[in-house]
């Protein structure tokens, strides 16, 4: 949260690439979008109908962790205040959850490991409701609300705006413009640490390359089990009509 010069669009672009993977994702698998539907649908289910037509939802669960906030309470009171509605949008905006976390604060790691493991390992998700902006904020999906959260700041000015995500945009770049160097295609493949040297893990690299192999072979062999099943039906039903 210290560096707001790029953090709308660190967000933005991240969960877009989500986005596109989930979609290449799909068009390999025949079913998963059906699957990712059903899924997005229970994690969506307490958002009413007409807030959630205002969403652009991420295919899949994200949490938002909002870092340095032993910094962060420090900021102005109104500066708080606007940073925790941006926030609180974009997680409501995109179906996430939204924490608040800092290193140097000894209340934080805890609740990050077990959200953690909720994600991997299915484990019950923390608890609790904090919207208040002189307080570490931690909202679960679909417990906050477009009403709660109030109109961005300065939105007189961007009523032009093509929809509620742009108005919002608008209004926080107004506040902190945007700089895009540091999150272009090609600087965040630089900074994958899959590739840098500096992270290099030979037994995870090991780890991931099987899983990645396994992965793909599952997939071939799902695709020549579907085709197969599909030169069959073709068959039978020819004989049928004979």
């Amino acid at each position: 949260m210290t560096n707001l010069s790029e953090m709308w669009i660190t967000i933005e672009k991240t969960v877009d690439t989500v986005r596109r993977l989930v979609e290449n994702l799909e068009r390999q698998d025949v079913n998963l979008q059906t699957r990712m539907a059903e899924k997005s649908r229970l994690r969506l289910e307490k958002y009413d109908s007409s807030s959630l037509k205002m969403c652009t939802p991420c295919p899949l669960p994200i949490t938002i962790v909002a870092t340095k906030y032993d910094e962060f309470q420090n900021f102005e009171s109104e500066k708080r205040r606007h940073l925790c509605q941006f926030l609180r949008f974009l997680a409501y905006s995109y179906g996430a959850n939204l924490m608040m976390y800092s290193s140097r604060m000894e209340q934080f790691p805890k609740l990050v490991k077990n959200m953690i493991s909720h994600f991997a390992f299915g484990t019950v998700c923390p608890q609790g409701y904090i919207t208040d902006h002189n307080k570490p904020m931690f909202i679960k999906c679909g417990f906050d609300n477009l009403e709660a959260i109030g109109i961005p700041p300065g939105s007189d000015n961007f009523m032009g705006a093509s929809s509620p995500f742009n108005l919002w945009r608008e209004s926080f770049i107004s506040l902190w413009p945007q700089k895009t160097g540091n999150v272009d295609v090609e600087d965040t493949k630089k900074q994958d640490p899959m590739i840098d040297p500096v992270f290099k893990e030979p037994s995870i690299d090991n780890l991931v390359e099987i899983k990645r192999k396994e992965l793909e072979n599952h997939i071939r062999s799902k695709r020549d089990r579907e085709a197969a099943e599909a030169r069959a039906a073709e068959r039978i039903a020819k004989i049928n009509v004979r």
